[in-house]
């Protein structure tokens, strides 16, 4: 709530600051370091440079005002760690790839087996390739037509193209890294 009055008077949405999932970490762990308040996921060194310290004048000043101590902060973090591993001892264990592949057999799109696994669509791509590698059968022309693969697939092995980024940026915007991701699984590049 203070850093949304923050930006408010600032006149920018928190949210186009910061994502709400980072400023829930940031309300969750208080970060008054800048070590710390990298650690935030969606905070990098541009983020930092542009509103860390405010943003940290913001937590401290709450901390100190509701007298809470770094060793509350760790006490509260602790707990929480403790609570995830006893949630993940919980889980059904096996094979991550096994877990995907069988996701990807129920759900037609690979935004639901993300959502469903809980990973990126990056990483649902790459267990997917291993579970292709592993003899399982993957159907990626479900997620790309034959067009857009060859042409992919060309920029990928061209050896003046070293970086991925140089690759999508030689392709049509349509083209996303997701897309990219599909065809260096399936050829393994």
């Amino acid at each position: 709530m203070i850093i949304e009055n923050h930006c408010r008077r600032k006149g920018v949405p928190s949210y186009v600051v910061f994502h709400n999932k980072a400023l829930e970490e940031m309300a969750f762990y208080m970060p008054v370091s800048k070590d710390a308040f990298l650690d935030i996921k969606g905070v990098g060194d541009k983020k930092f440079e542009n509103y860390g310290d405010p943003f940290m004048q913001i937590i401290m000043d709450y901390r100190k005002e509701q007298g809470i101590t770094e060793e509350k902060v760790d006490e509260k973090v602790k707990t929480l760690e403790v609570e995830v591993i006893e949630e993940v001892v919980e889980k059904p264990q096996g094979d991550r790839y096994e877990l995907t592949y069988d996701a990807y057999q129920r759900l037609s799109s690979l935004n639901a087996i993300a959502k469903e696994r809980g990973l990126t669509l990056a990483t649902i791509i790459t267990h997917l390739g291993k579970c292709a590698e592993k003899g399982m059968v993957v159907d990626w022309s479900k997620y790309i037509d034959h067009e857009t693969e060859a042409l992919i697939k060309e920029k990928l092995e061209d050896e003046s193209l070293t970086k991925l980024k140089e690759v999508k940026d030689s392709l049509p915007d349509s083209i996303t890294y997701e897309t990219i991701h599909i065809v260096r699984a399936k050829y393994k590049i």
